[in-house]
């Protein structure tokens, strides 16, 4: 096949928009599509070439693959192993041994099925997967271990042009089902052979169509190709379905590119520009070298780096690309004699790369990310876990069928005159232990009842939640605000993620529900409302004081992860938890409707007061912990150290209640 520069130009145009897209630049919110271009072009050119061969009959199915091995591999497996000690130095455990499978995937070139089966292409996590951009080639290879032997096949049994035409039939075919699986299963959509041959069959259909009898060059109509391509990549982002029929517009476009845009048209000039030809030629190993930039800048910044950083590591990828090119793709391109770069130094080097990737993936899957790598101080794993006792007042013992014997346990002898009787989810039970040992020293017993996901309001269910949990939140909820389980009490403190139960909408999907009401965020946050006034009436009615605590800040991060992030990147731990901790503002952004709405419920009865933890556990960020500390168990439940915060201000506004009481 003839050398065409404007076709190295059109690969350009590809490439620079997925870079930009993958940097977070928002302007290039469709830049996604560079990768149908992409699929469109490798169509078009392999198919060239296996038409020219097999009409000449000197196709060799050997041949092909080595053109592909030289063409794929050494590139790539200098960015795999390139990927390996960054992974090794900066990743956690779970992020680790997802690397480690990527590495056995990518080998096998099955990589798009286990991104696939991991997450969707969008979602924020796989921004730090550094081999994420893999899955493209899977399907390529995937596609060329098909297309080479069915053509070969069709051709002989149905001729050249039949052959075309069942082409063009297994194209709509796939377009077709692209368009169905768009709608029923997107993942698989994205990333399948299925429903992606389509766009790499438009390329094999223009390699047909220019084999046969070129289309004299059009200018227009070539303008129009690249136009249809430059709209998708300003005009498309994630919120539309794709592939679908809106990915007719890259594909469509780079196939009149291919046809049209041939020497004397404009096009053809702007694609073969010296710069444009030059990008484009280094496209493929520009295009291994940006995402495990992107991803490991993001990991290692604990979040999104600022985009004059990103653009410098765009401009870094290219750097890194012209090198690969020059030193690895150019000369391996070229088939020689010798141990190293004749056919049998090619398979057996791939073999050999392939193998020791798939046995360090295979290591570093089994051992679970290798976890050793990580040492966080004792002192503050054992932060993140309950006391045995906990273990045995939560969850009502998981009892199939709970009794409210089996609701409550006591902390502390009877000799002791008052009571504290504590209501509440898992938020509740960090509270226990250091509120019942500075309740105990003051005189006072701890009655405590707690279940997971269960809201401590009178009347208030869980459908969310089947089995004895449940059954037994319902129950609870149902029977245990009587004088005859609390009469005695001195005060009651309700603790609760309140957040999940108070409020509905896109940002927050309520988690306990009535049976009666739907999950439409009016009618939850009325429930809400209802339930907590019912509660109160209900306590102070009896003469209880009622005190309730509201949620700590909800971090972005648990605690086990930005512990491990804080060793594993060395310096001051310090430093990395205050960056990794929620912001007050964030937190008031996240939970203070809610907290407005309890403290005016609560507001509205004699004996009813609520505590805020911010100021104890707050001052511009919400402190995760210290080095040696932690103050949460995970990401949004308190440890025992954090709760032990909370507790004099617990003490304190008890105090306030009983002399309100009097």
């Amino acid at each position: 096949m003839k050398y065409r520069p404007e076709i190295d130009g059109l690969r350009a145009v590809a490439v620079i928009p997925v870079i930009l897209f993958h940097a977070g630049f928002t302007v290039f919110s469709g830049g996604f599509v560079g990768v149908d271009v992409f699929f469109v072009i490798s169509g078009f050119l392999i198919t060239g070439i296996l038409i020219g061969e097999i009409a000449e009959g000197r196709f060799s199915l050997l041949g092909f693959y080595e053109r592909r091995a030289r063409r794929i591999l050494p590139a790539l497996s200098l960015v795999m192993a390139a990927c390996i000690p960054f992974a090794w130095a900066w990743m956690l455990p779970d992020q680790f041994a997802g690397f480690a499978r990527s590495l056995v995937a990518v080998s096998l070139f099955l990589s798009n099925i286990l991104f696939w089966s991991e997450t969707g292409y969008f979602d924020s996590a796989s921004e730090e997967k550094p081999l994420l951009h893999t899955w493209s080639l899977a399907v390529e290879e995937q596609y060329y271990l098909l297309f080479p032997l069915a053509l070969l096949l069709a051709w002989r049994v149905l001729g050249r042009d039949r052959a075309f035409y069942l082409i063009a039939l297994m194209a709509l075919a796939s377009l077709a089902l692209c368009e169905i699986a768009s709608r029923l299963s997107p993942s698989a959509n994205f990333y399948l052979l299925p429903t992606r041959a389509w766009e790499l069959l438009t390329g094999s259909l223009c390699a047909f169509v220019m084999a046969r009898r070129a289309p004299a060059p059009h200018a227009g109509l070539a303008a129009l190709g690249l136009g249809l391509i430059v709209a998708a990549v300003f005009g498309l982002d994630d919120g539309f379905r794709f592939p679908s029929a809106w990915a007719l517009a890259p594909v469509l476009g780079t196939a009149l590119v291919l046809v049209y845009a041939r020497p004397g048209t404009g096009v053809a000039r702007l694609l073969s520009s010296r710069g444009a030809v030059g990008i484009g030629l280094i496209s493929y190993s520009a295009y291994l070298w940006h995402q495990p930039l992107f991803a490991f800048a993001r990991i290692r910044l604990l979040g999104e780096p600022p985009q004059l950083l990103m653009l410098g590591l765009a401009a870094l990828t290219l750097a890194l690309a012209w090198a690969s090119w020059r030193y690895v793709e150019r000369p391996f391109r070229q088939r020689r004699s010798g141990p190293v770069f004749g056919r049998a130094g090619i398979f057996a080097a791939s073999g050999a790369a392939a193998a020791l990737f798939i046995g360090v993936g295979l290591y570093g899957h089994i051992s679970g990310g290798v976890p050793g790598r990580i040492a966080i101080a004792p002192a503050v794993l054992a932060d993140m876990g309950p006391r045995l006792h906990e273990k045995e007042c939560f969850n009502f013992r998981a009892a199939d069928v709970a009794t409210p014997a089996d609701w409550f346990c006591t902390l502390g002898g009877p000799e002791l005159p008052g009571l504290a009787v504590v209501i509440g989810d898992s938020h509740s039970l960090p509270y226990l232990d250091p509120l019942a040992r500075a309740l105990n020293a003051r005189g006072m017993r701890v009655r405590y009842s707690g279940n997971g996901g269960c809201p401590p309001l009178k009347d208030i269910y869980v459908t969310d939640k089947r089995g004895p949990r449940g059954r037994n939140c319902n129950a609870r909820n149902h029977a245990i605000f009587t004088p005859e389980l609390l009469g005695e009490a001195d005060v009651v403190i309700l603790v609760g993620r309140w957040v999940t139960y108070g409020y509905g909408g896109k940002r927050l999907i309520p988690v306990g529900l009535s049976p009666q009401i739907s999950a439409d965020p009016d009618r939850v946050q009325a429930a809400f409302r209802t339930a907590l006034d019912r509660t109160l009436d209900t306590l102070n009615g009896m003469g209880l004081p009622v005190l309730l605590v509201h949620q700590p800040a909800q971090q972005k991060i648990g605690a086990p992860e930005a512990y491990a992030r804080a060793y594993l990147f060395g310096g001051t731990p310090e430093a990395t938890l205050q960056t990794l901790s929620l912001t007050v503002e964030d937190h008031r952004a996240y939970y203070g409707e809610t907290q407005d709405m309890i403290d005016e419920i609560a507001a509205r009865h004699d004996l009813a007061d609520t505590l805020d933890t911010v100021p104890v556990l707050c001052t511009d960020r919400c402190a995760i912990g210290r080095a040696d500390i932690s103050y949460y168990w995970d990401d949004d439940h308190l440890s025992h150290r954090g709760a032990a915060r909370v507790v004099p201000g617990i003490l304190a506004a008890i105090a306030a209640l009983e002399e309100l009481k009097k």
